[in-house]
């Protein structure tokens, strides 16, 4: 009829058709990055940092991660089989999984992968004749170690440092890079990715040390890692599983959806060309009606079709002829269909809010297992209806092995470590394996060294041998001698026992909570006791280096012997015994210094410590008192410096709204630093501090107490802005860096 507009069609979801070429791939998988690239792009015109270097996102790190995903294709899709309909296809899948998420560069510093290298290094080196020759490849100032991410990790077979150092070695093989973040990129690098070589003192030492471990060893350890990695994909693509189905099994039916309402759409207008044929027909001996208005538009359709239920004629436009019987049906099949159509269309938007829920489901479990390892029960909740299985940690008996076999395959310019969000979702669970891969020990919080420890009984199924009484006899041997604990344990280690081994017993209620009971609480409780004592062992004063006293001794000693020949038997005998009394006396004497030496040196700690906090608090109520006040002046008002001011110490600033922000960057250069207010921070970032400014407003409380806390721990001086205006802020930093 004129007047009458059809309805429009939807537009039909086009089955995927997966890439089936390497060329194909390879510009799939450069626009997936082009598009991300985009995303991290907006997101920090928002946030103001520097994204795509901080996930590798640019240049040649970025096409050598585009190059690994390309090279895995062909054995991805060998090994798993997608949905029927290939939506998602698995091909998308694998794409998404490796882009965004994780870099190794983050892992390292929260979970010190370079440090368990190291100590998977010195196990095997140290097994081998003439291991101590590495000695003369290790850095022999020990102050340079600083420099590196340290944790509180003490290891029963090796110094501290001696770890550290071995570390600092895979730290400097090659050319230091830093990330966006400022994260130090100690496995992958632009220098990896462009393939450079180079011959420095550091990459010598290097490659000497590698030489010493046995290439089995290696050979093995790298095909551990490898076997591991494809269990991990495996069990991934197990639990995503659910997800393509689910999202293949939607998209099906969003497109028979829209096929069907397309069909409603054509018998729709096929009815009401109908209803205006009859409505036109001239019934026998009755007078047709003419229409008000036979080329009005009818009104536009209404989802829910209430219109067309109050007035099926209102699509035809008002004045219609008096209705026959053929009318009637033509208009009740146009209203049917009319309602068919509407229910059509709102089952097609529910199945996109289905499908895009689902997507966002799927996209939200890849990004818990590659950040976190593995999927925790409590977020099961967050999937919906999707079947998602708690995912338990995978077996790995020796995570310091996978540690030194990412660093190394990432040497040998393979593509696993490349692989960002598979690879790095695989060693989230190898860091998470290592005894400092949940939590980290502080001394600081140890209740049972620090004296706070509550006293406690044990249960009586936990029961801790007396390590000196004598109650063990060798089988069938009389007359052997029996023998304690303490003594069985050195006969066959030569090493002797602590001699309280109940320092560790209120921990029982801690161990029950995680099943941990019995003989297997005691013997935790044990070992517990004896690691802690031995790592707080007394030191040897006789080498901490100060030795004069020890020349009084000898001196004395050399005298005594000449005054012995002259001297009745008797005489010199008591002689004797009292230079052993001074010589134990001075021994006392020194150590008595020595703990004066130390206590004054923490006392002078703590009288800094006041002064800075005492510092702080001045700049608080100043920066309190002056809010109160008018607002500053835009300039500053000290003509006295050059602006820009190049910043001399080593300076970060925390803090400040975004404007404040671009101001003061533009006038201060140099040796400064601003974080944004959203950056999660590395601590060691504060540890090479002389100054932290903080600017109050824009700061989160949990910022402020995380920068405050560190600062603490690391001895830094705190200070506040104390005005709103960023050109006087910058006076304040210029006259502190002075």
């Amino acid at each position: 009829m004129q007047g009458f507009q059809k309805p429009k069609k939807m537009d039909l979801i086009p089955p995927v058709t997966p890439c089936t070429t390497q060329s194909e791939w390879e510009k799939h998988i450069q626009s997936a990055f082009t598009q991300y690239r985009k995303y991290m792009q907006k997101s920090e015109s928002r946030k103001r940092g520097d994204g795509l270097s901080t996930f590798d996102l640019i240049d040649a790190m970025a096409k050598r991660r585009q190059k690994a995903i390309l090279n895995y294709m062909p054995e991805i899709y060998k090994r798993y089989k997608a949905p029927d309909g290939n939506q998602p296809s698995i091909g998308d899948v694998w794409v998404d999984l490796n882009i965004p998420f994780m870099t190794h560069s983050h892992m390292d510093v929260q979970s010190h992968i370079l440090f368990a290298a190291a100590i998977w290094i010195l196990d095997q080196i140290t097994a081998q004749e003439n291991w101590r020759e590495i000695y003369r490849l290790l850095p022999t100032d020990d102050r340079i170690l600083d420099e590196l991410c340290r944790h509180d990790a003490w290891d029963s077979e090796y110094e501290y440092d001696l770890i550290y150092s071995v570390e600092y070695i895979l730290h400097h093989r090659n050319p230091i890079e830093t990330d966006g973040a400022g994260y130090p990129r100690t496995v992958t690098s632009e220098w990896l990715a462009k393939r450079k070589t180079g011959s420095s003192i550091d990459r010598q030492n290097y490659d000497a040390l590698i030489a010493r471990i046995p290439q089995e060893a290696i050979d093995d350890a790298v095909a551990q890692f490898r076997e591991l990695f494809w269990q991990w994909t495996d069990r991934f693509y197990e639990n995503l599983a659910p997800f393509l189905e689910a999202i293949t099994q939607c998209d099906s039916e969003l497109r028979e959806s829209r096929v069907t309402y397309n069909k409603l759409v054509d018998e729709f207008s096929a009815a009401v060309d109908k209803v205006e044929k009859e409505r036109r027909r001239k019934p026998k001996g009755q007078a047709v009606i003419p229409l008000v208005n036979p080329l009005a538009a009818p009104p536009k359709l209404n989802r829910n079709a209430l219109d067309l239920q109050r007035d099926p004629l209102s699509i035809l436009g008002r004045g219609s002829a008096l209705p026959t019987s053929d009318l009637d049906r033509a208009m009740d099949d146009t209203l049917a269909i009319s309602m068919r159509m509407d229910k059509a269309g709102m089952r097609s938007d529910d199945l996109i809010d289905k499908a895009n829920e689902l997507y966002k489901n799927a996209r939200t479990y890849t990004m818990h297992i590659t950040r976190q390892g593995r999927i925790m029960n409590d977020d099961l909740t967050d999937f919906g209806q999707i079947p998602v299985q708690p995912m338990e940690p995978m077996q790995i008996d020796d995570p310091y092995a996978m540690c030194f076999a990412l660093l190394y395959l990432a040497e040998t310019d393979d593509d696993l470590p490349w692989l960002y969000g598979a690879c790095c979702g695989f060693m989230g669970e190898v860091t998470e394996s290592l005894p400092w891969g949940i939590f980290e020990y502080d001394e600081l919080d140890d209740d049972i060294w620090e004296g706070r420890a509550e006293e406690a009984e044990l249960p009586k199924s936990i029961s801790i041998p007396e390590t000196y009484s004598r109650q063990y006899r060798m089988k069938g041997d009389a007359f052997d001698f029996p023998r304690s604990l303490a003594q069985i344990i050195y006969e066959e280690t030569g090493c002797v026992l602590p001699r309280n081994l109940h320092l560790y017993d209120s921990k029982a209620k801690m161990l029950g909570k995680y099943g941990i009971k019995g003989k297997d609480a005691a013997n935790a409780l044990m070992l517990m006791s004896t690691l802690g004592t031995t790592r707080r062992m007394t030191r040897a004063l006789n080498l901490d280096g100060d030795l004069s006293w020890l020349d009084d001794t000898v001196e004395n000693e050399t005298a005594g012997e000449k005054e012995k020949q002259d001297q009745p038997e008797e005489a010199t005998a008591d002689a004797a015994a009292l230079k052993d009394e001074i010589k134990k006396l001075k021994a006392a004497l020194h150590a008595s210094e020595k703990e004066s030496r130390e206590t004054k040196k923490t006392l002078a700690g703590i009288k800094a410590a006041a002064e800075r906090e005492h510092r702080e608090l001045a700049d608080l109520r100043e920066y309190v008192f002056n809010s109160k006040q008018a607002e500053e002046e835009a300039e500053a008002s000290d003509e006295s410096y050059k602006w820009p001011y190049e910043v001399q110490k080593n300076t970060l600033v925390f803090g400040g709204h975004e404007t404040w922000a671009k101001g003061i960057k533009g006038i201060l250069t140099g040796n400064v630093r601003f974080i944004d207010k959203d950056y999660v921070f590395d601590t060691g970032i504060i540890r090479h501090a002389d100054v932290i400014w903080i600017q109050p407003n824009a700061l989160s409380h949990t910022m402020y107490y995380r920068i405050i806390d560190n600062a603490r721990i690391f001895n830094k001086a705190v200070r506040y802005f104390s005005f709103a205006s960023w050109a006087r802020c910058a006076e304040q930093v210029a006259e502190g860096d002075r």
